[in-house]
């Protein structure tokens, strides 16, 4: 278990070795969480919402919203209906 000491203002230095099992370097970022008592970082990559998407996607999106709007969607019950509709 790696020991660690607080610098100023917070600042901890994460041990090579948890760096290394990590996969993070300098710049990388992490979310902090606690649970109970306990602290953990996991790493965390910011991607902006309009790269994730093709543009083929954004136009489904955009039809997708559009039959809502219009009230042009089918409800199911449950998910069986919904792969029967699928399916047939």
């Amino acid at each position: 278990m790696a020991v660690v000491k607080i610098l100023r203002h917070g600042q901890i230095t994460l041990p090579k070795e948890v760096r290394k099992i990590l996969g993070v370097e300098e710049g990388d970022l992490l979310e902090l969480g606690m649970e109970d008592t306990k602290i953990f970082l996991k790493p965390k990559v910011l991607v902006d919402k309009e790269s994730v998407l093709s543009e083929g996607g954004k136009i489904k999106i955009k039809e997708a919203l559009e039959a809502i709007d219009k009230k042009e969607i089918k409800e199911f019950d449950d998910v069986e209906d919904l792969i029967n509709e699928l399916t047939h």
